[in-house]
């Protein structure tokens, strides 16, 4: 899926860096989407740039004549060294064709867009051109970019702009530009124009959410059809049980009581020589599924499990009581609350990283 912006949607971000735009970026890598940005579109934001930076140039220049002549100080006041505004257009071209590189995203060419179809569109004063065809230049040449991207691949692509006054017709698509799509062949459902922003990433975002809600409520009921949480947890349970050898959950709190009390004998300190896990229970509330990307998610589970603990008590304290043999073992059951993060490619749902914490 393609995601195309218009310069309106843009100019009022400023850059790739502002957090509706980076929304927008962070939704595209959790569906595999791509961001296109037309070259006319970055050419319109560098220009814009350049008439604000030297407007604001302009106005610092007055102020400061203003206060010469209303004050009449001598010496006068000196004007601060200002921007050049071209300097400063190709300081924004350069950073933000970078930003757009790095968000893996394209600026598309006007190159390959420009032709007769232009010329055509202006005098015949099709949509996005005014009825006279004299306005509309670089909302046609924006539309064209839309068409080649769906023309040349065979994926959804997504037109997001402000502009419904020159695009649009009772909020959908205005039928000049539905007619291009039947001329090129092109399925009216693959090309989507969306006005305004926000109104794609909350949509967006509320459909990434309910995929999730799913994933949960599938792994919780038992229903996911390649996933099991008992079978998850038991194909991971050389690595659980090593964490449980390590035997420092004991002496957190209330663990090492709850251990000791099964213990018969005196409080000794505890030496874990085995552990086995004999069982796992699930909370009905017990799986947390964060997506982090397209490609991996991110599911936490919260459990107690029902853990077999062959200890050995303190040797130098055990010799000291006639009844105990130094070779005894003691095998405690108890149950241990845990916390297992698996990191799982939703499409064939191999585990790609696993870790638990106690």
């Amino acid at each position: 899926m393609f995601v195309v912006l218009d310069t309106c949607i843009l100019h009022k971000q400023s850059n790739l860096r502002a957090p509706r735009v980076q929304l927008l970026l962070d939704i595209l890598s959790h569906s595999g989407g791509t961001l296109v940005i037309p070259d006319v579109v970055v050419r319109e934001l560098a220009h814009q740039l350049e008439d604000d930076v030297a407007k604001a140039c302009a106005e610092v220049r007055d102020g400061m004549s203003t206060l010469n002549r209303r004050l009449r100080r001598v010496p006068t006041f000196r004007c601060p060294r200002l921007p050049d505004p071209a300097m400063e257009r190709d300081r924004f071209l350069e950073t933000f064709t970078k930003e757009v590189k790095d968000a893996k995203g394209l600026i598309t060419s006007s190159d390959d867009v420009v032709g007769t179809r232009l010329l055509d569109r202006a005098v015949a004063g099709m949509k996005p051109f005014n009825g006279e065809g004299k306005k509309g230049l670089r909302d046609a040449l924006i539309w064209e970019h839309v068409l080649d991207l769906a023309r040349k691949n065979e994926v959804k692509v997504v037109f997001v702009t402000d502009n419904h006054k020159d695009y649009c017709e009772d909020k959908k698509l205005h039928p000049n530009l539905v007619q291009d799509l039947e001329r090129l062949g092109i399925e009216a459902g693959r090309v989507e124009i969306v006005v305004g922003l926000d109104t794609y990433t909350e949509r967006e975002a509320l459909r990434h959410l309910k995929r999730l809600v799913k994933y949960e409520r599938q792994l919780v009921q038992g229903k996911h059809p390649k996933l099991s949480l008992h079978d998850l947890v038991m194909e991971h349970s050389e690595f659980i049980e090593a964490t449980l050898l390590d035997g420092s959950w004991i002496y957190s709190g209330h663990n090492y009581d709850r251990v000791r009390q099964m213990l018969t004998g005196h409080r000794v300190d505890i030496l874990v020589w085995e552990a086995s896990i004999e069982d796992v229970m699930f909370a009905d509330d017990c799986v947390k599924a964060i997506e982090l990307d397209a490609h991996d998610v991110l599911v936490e589970v919260s459990c107690e499990i029902h853990v077999g603990l062959v200890v050995k008590s303190n040797p130098d304290l055990m010799s000291k009581i006639e009844f105990y043999d130094l070779d005894r073992m003691d095998v405690v059951h108890v149950h241990v609350p845990m916390r297992l993060e698996f990191l799982i490619d939703p499409k064939t749902s191999e585990v790609n990283e696993f870790s638990c914490h106690w």
